[in-house]
């Protein structure tokens, strides 16, 4: 069925099919309440749910709003349901840096600032033909600044023209993010570049001795978190794909964001990421363009955005290159996850960040319809 949250329900329905002392077996993370209960717009939420229904924002097909640990609006559209999986793109970069964290946490690696030539000797005739790059580290990986050419930003990644296309065609994907040409000493300068995901993923997979990567994703991530709606791919080689492998039900990927809002707890306030590496995950690392940040594979808004579009409102946000994003706003205590599907949009910039602007409008208006 479609799914809409308690308000909208019952203002377009006159229905109370999920306002129930009993959550369905699938969504026992959150109780649902009214948006105007959490200072949300009823009528602009309304409004903007009839929009993406009319493809006002291109292909919206899941929009999910977590308000102060509630449920307040859940629809899908174009035929998608709660269950149904989407893929998320490059946003999958977002479980590369929990997994790193958490390695670094069990002391299978020592810190970000060891190279990671140490840990990828299948590649060591790329690094002894170019030995600036056996100064490349986990902290470059992160901040983008392995120093290498690049052309995600400037070339929309599903051209043929762009390096992120071209990786996909490879048989080792990881092995060719490493081959291109380094233009800058690590660390000097920063280019977009989320196929460094898959070195991560190599390095993952040589760690690991007992489990494979995803188990230990599936374990330590997932389990945790109650997310069971979700596959991975693999590339040619097969390297699990850290950078645009994951394919997942929207209200599993708003977990992830809700993971990210309390600072690595869940519900039960049970510790799942350290908290110090959320923090660094999530604050600007790298700035990256006038209304941009960059933290580790997290975008964080600027202060200029932030004082022109979201009445100062600090957030931050990972999303796929066809607009398939977590936007987290940790003052609000919200989380809004839109799950859309537009080829050749703008990476940063889509129909994805104007419903996140569109919802942070309709906080704190006063309300006529509740």
């Amino acid at each position: 069925m479609r799914y809409l949250s308690a308000v909208i329900l019952l203002i377009t329905l006159c229905t109370s099919c999920y306002v129930s002392e009993e959550l369905p077996a699938d969504q026992r993370a959150w109780e649902y309440d009214f948006p105007s209960n959490v200072g949300l717009n009823n009528s602009a939420l309304y409004t903007l749910d009839n929009q993406i229904d009319s493809r006002n924002y291109a292909e919206i097909n899941g929009l999910i709003i977590i308000k102060d640990d509630k449920l307040v609006f859940e629809n899908y559209y174009n035929g998608h349901t709660r269950s149904s999986l989407h893929p998320v793109g490059r946003a999958t970069t977002g479980v590369a840096a929990l997994v790193l964290g958490l390695m670094i946490e069990q002391g299978l690696i020592a810190n970000l600032d060891i190279p990671i030539s140490n840990y990828l000797p299948e590649y060591q005739n790329i690094f002894d033909t170019n030995p600036s790059k056996k100064n490349i580290t986990f902290r470059h990986l992160l901040s983008n600044q392995m120093g290498v050419s690049w052309n995600e930003y400037t070339v929309n990644t599903e051209r043929a023209e762009s390096d992120f296309y071209q990786m996909k065609l490879q048989s080792d994907w990881a092995a060719y993010v490493l081959s291109q040409n380094q233009e800058a000493p690590p660390g000097l300068r920063l280019v977009l570049n989320s196929g460094s995901s898959m070195l991560l993923s190599k390095i993952f997979e040589s760690i690991l001795i007992d489990i494979t990567l995803e188990e230990f994703i599936d374990q330590e991530v997932f389990k945790p978190l109650n997310i069971v709606n979700y596959e991975w791919s693999y590339d040619p080689s097969g390297t699990l794909d850290l950078c645009t492998g994951l394919s997942i039900s929207t209200l599993d990927f708003t977990r992830l964001g809700y993971l990210m809002l309390n600072e690595g707890r869940w519900t039960d306030k049970r510790r799942v990421i350290n908290r110090d590496w959320i923090l660094d995950c999530t604050i600007a690392q790298t700035p990256f363009l006038e209304d941009l940040d960059f933290g580790y594979f997290w975008w964080v808004f600027s202060d200029q955005f932030n004082s022109i579009y979201t009445n100062n409102n600090e957030a931050f946000w990972i999303t796929g290159y066809r607009g398939e994003s977590i936007y987290v706003v940790p003052e609000e205590k919200l989380v809004i996850t839109v799950m859309a599907n537009n080829p050749y949009s703008n990476i940063v910039y889509n129909q994805s960040m104007n419903v996140y602007l569109k919802i942070i409008d309709a906080l704190n208006f006063s309300e006529q319809d509740s």
